[in-house]
């Protein structure tokens, strides 16, 4: 099998091989041939300090994403995040941002678990940030539906607060995408039933005498 530039299986695993003094082992040089049979630009994770397991990642990571447009960069810049003691899930989402185009510079952070780098990283593909809220703890619901109205350019600042249940956050966002004033009811001392009213109330006034009420 050859890969687009014609370079068989046996020219690059000798090309990659000789330009390192470290020997790559028997499961590293697996996840190379793994990879050149699926297509995957192997030389973008052929390094013998990349471990097999990461290597595995990086693999999937090609197959799902896409080639790198530059290998070279993408595999110095793997080697740097192993060097900087990120893990391998943290490696692994870094990785399918550079492939996907985000600016993986707003989730470069060794405090971050993999999971709170995915929910970065997928709302940076939908266009919005929410580093800041992933950073200051929220729950994986509340941080989506601050996302949902970034999204929608709306003003989350009156509700990205954590004193807000999911569901009070949802009614809030609701109400401003409908176009009323929802900072009426964006309270966190009313329960959701309240909120609620609060927002069938503005979706219903009660006209008496020509006036709202």
């Amino acid at each position: 099998m050859k890969l687009a530039n014609n370079l068989t299986l046996d020219n690059i695993l000798a090309s990659i091989k000789s330009s390192y003094k470290q020997k790559f082992s028997k499961q590293q040089i697996k996840e190379l041939i793994e990879g050149y049979k699926e297509g995957a630009e192997i030389r973008a994770y052929a390094d013998p300090s990349i471990s097999d397991l990461i290597m595995c990642s990086l693999r999937y990571s090609l197959l799902e994403f896409g080639n790198p447009n530059n290998y070279e960069d993408f595999r110095k810049r793997i080697v740097k995040y192993i060097n900087d003691g990120y893990h391998k899930g943290q490696v692994t989402e870094l990785a399918n941002g550079l492939l996907t185009g985000v600016n993986v510079s707003l989730y470069e952070d060794l405090s971050l678990n993999r999971f709170a780098m995915s929910i970065i990283r997928k709302n940076l593909e939908r266009g919005v940030d929410v580093s800041l809220y992933t950073r200051e703890s929220f729950y994986v619901s509340q941080v989506e539906e601050i996302a949902a109205g970034l999204r929608h350019n709306l003003d989350v600042s009156c509700y990205a607060n954590k004193d807000f249940t999911t569901q009070q956050m949802r009614l809030i966002r609701i109400g401003l995408e409908e176009g009323l004033d929802a900072k009426q009811y964006a309270d966190p001392t009313l329960n959701e039933y309240e909120m609620n009213c609060r927002l069938d109330e503005l979706r219903h006034p009660i006209i008496i005498g020509g006036s709202h009420l």
